[in-house]
This record gives structure tokens, sequence and C-alpha cells, in this order.
């Protein structure tokens, strides 16, 4: 006899024994028995496993590459110098320098003051009309695009688009270092062959790593960024207000022909060259572009000024490591406190060594140090004194130039609240005055009317038709009031009516004579009508042609029975 087992495997379970009863069959009989089972899941699962291409030798080397630099940039870090308010930024120093070394601030509309400067990097919307951030940037981007003054081209409608499109191109084209990318690493040398060992010493400290798209750096133009927001240039902060502004500045220091033809005046390439600065003057360091400090403190920090105004900065050494600008007066009464603390400083007792301590010593630096410091503070003292009557010229300008904004302003605002005569009409005017059906509706569109001919209203004392609303004069008015037995004459003033009144007898009594003698003709002479029948009537035609008479005379022919 043949035995049959059946054995059933679960999976549910990792790993999991369960008791199962397996059927048997012995001697043609059926039992059941239960055996424990143990059901052993795999240890790999293939459901969750990502299969990934194998990179081509091109793709390897552009993903090493991009992982150095990523590592080169978290190793050089470089440690920017941020400000936690708006007077101590020195990016907006930097630009305002900028504006008044190269005289642009004639250029832009509105900007009399680096208190200006400040508030339209503030200003939540544009201040039109002279908006000043928007004519700032008008004006730098007219000077990189090398455009003349005044140019229509670059108005506050499109100056963001226009913007937007240069900043993307200079990132998506160029080389060139920016605000926007990462800081320029210090101690670049370092990474030379005589530094260090490391075979992809060439790729560190790019701009860009081997092999990254041309168009990944657009994604860095702040333009771009607020408008994805939904917002525009207005919604950026003043920080990065100030870092346009200054990559702007770099770029016109670069690619500006009216900015490189002042530096070339300053600075001329050539011993020879025509455009180089003429002899020694005696604003020379007024008219120059370099900013010098003042002077020294007594703790070896610089004083700066960048206009004639009486705000001061204060910072460290700017050539050996970075250095916080620190403001440090901003009008007249800080600006005096700071030269009376400067005089007590330099007037104070000095404290020379005693006469037993040595040259070399310790409290013989330390004495001569002071005797410096005090020098320091005492020639700028007099410096700043000097810098007084500019900055109070400097101010009375500044009071006239807003009073001349203000009115200005004035004028316009009730010149937009009055009414003069130039104003339009909004409604025709119709000089049709027997029209009443115009005057009782006052509302709804003009329309044009066709001419329509008066219709026929009988006839006036000369037989002429009445013509409704016609103007007529009180002469006129009179002669159709006057009986018809008198004629009708039209003429220039009475004692002409009376002359032609004369003619006009004599000529019925001619008709009447030649009625009588039979001779049956009628002679027309308008001769003797106008009055050159005889001597008199030719002085009378004179006068008449002098006069200039204007008008026809009216004359009734009486013609004879026979000759009709």
């Amino acid at each position: 006899m043949s035995k049959i087992i059946l054995k059933s495997q679960s999976r549910s379970g990792s790993g999991s024994s369960s008791s199962t009863p397996i059927p048997t069959a012995q001697n043609g009989r059926l039992s059941t028995r239960s055996e424990s089972v143990e059901v052993v899941e795999p240890t790999h699962s293939y459901a969750n496993t990502e299969y990934t291409v194998p990179l081509n030798k091109e793709e390897q080397r552009i993903e090493d590459s991009k992982a150095r630099y990523e590592e080169d940039v978290r190793k050089h870090q470089v440690v920017e110098v941020k400000s936690a308010n708006m007077e101590d930024d020195w990016q907006i120093a930097y630009v305002w320098s900028f504006i008044i070394k190269f005289n642009l601030r004639n250029h832009i509309p509105r900007l009399e003051c680096f208190q200006d400067f400040e508030k339209c990097l503030k200003e939540p919307v544009a201040n039109r009309p002279d908006d000043i951030f928007e004519s700032i940037l008008i004006c730098f981007l007219g000077n990189i695009k090398n455009l003349r003054s005044g140019s229509k081209n670059l108005t506050p409608e499109n100056i963001q688009q226009q913007l937007s499109n240069y900043i993307t191109d200079q990132l998506t084209n160029t080389s060139e270092w920016t605000v926007w990318d990462r800081g320029w690493p210090i101690n670049e040398e370092d990474r030379g062959s005589c530094c260090t060992s490391d075979p992809y010493r060439s790729e560190l400290g790019r701009l860009r790593y081997y092999g990254e798209p041309s168009n990944a750096r657009a994604a860095k133009n702040p333009i771009t960024q607020v408008e994805a927001r939904g917002g525009g240039l207005f919604e950026l902060d003043w920080r990065e207000r100030a870092s346009l502004l200054r990559q702007l500045v770099d770029w016109q220091l670069t690619h500006s022909d009216s900015i490189r033809n002042v530096i070339h005046r300053e600075f001329p390439a050539k011993a020879n060259d025509s455009r180089g600065k003429k002899p020694q003057l005696e604003n020379e360091a007024r008219d120059s572009i370099i900013v010098k400090e003042l002077g020294l403190t007594r703790d070896r920090a610089r004083i700066w000024s960048f206009d004639d105004s009486w705000r001061l900065y204060k910072s460290g050494n700017p050539y050996k490591r970075p250095c916080q600008l620190i403001c440090i007066t901003s009008d007249r009464e800080t600006y005096d406190r700071l030269i009376s603390d400067l005089e007590s400083f330099s007037e104070s007792s000095e404290t020379k060594p005693n006469n037993g301590v040595a040259k070399g010593s310790k409290a013989a630096t330390e004495a001569k140090k002071l005797a410096q410091a005090r020098k320091n503070e005492g020639d700028l003292a007099e410096r700043l004194k000097d810098r007084i009557e500019s900055a109070e010229k400097e101010e009375a300008r500044i009071q006239r130039a807003r009073r001349r904004i203000a009115q200005a302003l004035e004028m316009q605002q009730q010149a937009e609240m009055r009414s003069t005569r130039t104003r339009r009409q909004s409604k025709k005017v119709d000089y049709v005055y027997d029209d009443h059906s115009d005057f009782d509706s006052d509302s709804g569109p003009s329309r044009k009317r066709r001419h329509i001919s008066p219709e026929f209203q009988g006839l006036d004392g000369r037989d002429r038709p009445i013509i409704p609303g016609e103007r007529r004069s009180a002469r006129q008015m009179g002669l159709i009031d006057q009986p018809e037995n008198q004629e009708p004459v039209l003429g220039v003033d009475v004692n002409m009516e009376e002359k032609s009144e004369e003619s006009v007898e004599m000529s019925r009594n001619a008709s009447t004579h030649s009625s009588h003698t039979g001779t049956g003709t009628v002679v027309e002479d308008h001769s003797e009508v106008n009055g050159n029948s005889n001597g008199v009537a030719n002085e009378e035609g004179k006068k008449k042609k002098k006069k200039g008479m204007k008008g026809y005379v009216w004359v009734e022919e009486f013609v004879p029975y026979g000759k009709v």
C-alpha cells in the first residue's frame, strides 16, 4: 500500500511556525495528524529595490565634479558682514558714494540727500510720478546699456522686465562673479600646486562645476524669484534692494562707457593718454573719484565721509579684513559733539616717561602711541571744522530743493481740483437756436443730425422768402415795415440811400418824358443810376468808391404800354 502525505504551507508572518492538520491515508483509512510546519520568508525583498541605470563615463564625471564643488563650498564659507539696521550697511554707503562721485544725482529726480536714498529702499509701493527707486534703476541700467541720457526706451512701466532680462542674460552667458553667487573664497592662492596635492585642485574655488547647465544660475535672479511669488520690485526688502543696486554699480564700473571714461581720466591706462587728468587743480580732492578717510581716532579707527552732509562713518582697516561700517554722526548736534570730544582728548596733558625708563621699554612705547593718538585726533578735529561751511551750504541747498518739490506738488494737486475753460465739454455745442428738442434731454450721447431745409413761411415786404432763424439787422427790419409805395433800397448808410432815391427819381422823370414825346424807346443808362451823368454825380461816385460801398441798389423801371 502506498502512503500519501499532503502538506500545506502558509506565508503569513516572517519565520513563523504553525500547527497544521495533515491528512494521511494508511490501509484505506483516512486519518488526521497534526505536525508543526515552519515557514521561512526570504530575507531579500525585491519589491522595494530601486533599479538604477548605470551612468556613463561623462555623466559620472559631472556627478563627481558637483560633489567636489559642494564640498569645497562647505569648507570655504565666506563670512559676510551684515548689519542690523540700514544706517550701518556698507552696500548702501557704497552705492551712494558712487552716485555722488560720478555726478549721477542730477539725473535722478527728487533725489537730494542720503535720507531720500534710504527712504526709497523702504517704500512699499511706487511713489509716482518720479519714484526715486525706479529712477535710480533706470539711470543705472541706462548707463550699463550705454543709452543716451533721457532715453525713452526705459520707463517706470517696463523697468522691471528690462532689468530682469538683463540679469538673466548676465547669469546665463557670463562667468562674472555676482552678489547672488557664493562668496569669493578667501586665500585662493593656497589652492595652487605648491600648497596642495589634490589632483582636482583646478576645479576648486570656481564659479561653476564641470558640466553645470548654463541656465542653472538664472534661477538666482531675485526679480524672477519675487515674480514667482506674485510680487514685484517693491516686494523686495531693503537688503535685497541694496544688493541689487550694488551689483548694478559693479556692472557700471565694468561695462558703462561713460563711467569708464571718468575712470580713465582719473587713472589713465597710458602715460600719454589724452583722457588723463589735467595738471593739479585746487579742487582735485573734491573732484576725485577716490574716497579717502578723513583721519584716525585714538583706537586707530578710520573716519569716512561720502558727501558734504553731516553724516560720518567709522570702520576698521578695510584693506586687511572685512570690517563693519558704523554711522557715528547724522546731524549738526552729533557732529559738534564729536569735534569737542576729539579736541578735548588732543589737548589733554601728555605723560612723558621717566628719565630712568629705557627707550625700548613697554612704558616708552605706550607713551609714544598715546602721543601719536593725540596728534591724529587733533588733525581730525581740524579737518572736521573745515567741513562745517560746506555742510551748511549743502543743508541749505537741500532745504531749497525740498521747498521747490513741495510747491510743485501743491500746484499739481490744485490743478487737478479746479476746473478751467480749456476743459473739453461733455456735450456737443448746438448752434441751431430754434430746435428745442435737444435742450429738453440732458442725458444720452450726442448724435449727428441731418440738415433739413426750413419750410416755406411766406414773403417779406420785399417779396423775399422768410427763413426761420435768420438774423437780420435793424435797418432791414425797418424796411420791411415801410409802406408798399416806397421803393426798398439797400445801402451801406443813410446818405447813400438818399442818393440812390434821387437817382430813382431821375430815372422816373426820364421814362415819363420819353413816353410823352412818343419816342417809344427806353434807354437803360446804368451810368446815370450810379451817378456818372454829370460832374456832381462823378464826385458822388468817387466818394462811393472811397467808402467801398457794399450791396446793390434796387431800381424799378417803367416801360410804356406801347413797348410792351
